[in-house]
């Protein structure tokens, strides 16, 4: 299993989608990239808010 965090989000991958297919793979974390981008745009507009 693999894991990344960058202290907000956590990808995990497991072996068997490593191995099992290569597009699933990169769309897994094309989907964490686009996840946390949008984390971190919702922060960014909530904290002008307060």
């Amino acid at each position: 299993m693999h894991y990344y965090n960058n202290g907000w989000h956590l990808l995990r991958i497991w072996e068997h989608e490593v191995n099992g297919s290569v597009v699933n793979t990169v769309d897994k974390v094309v989907q964490f990239i686009e996840g946390a981008k949008m984390y971190e745009k919702m922060k960014t507009i909530q904290m002008a808010k307060e």
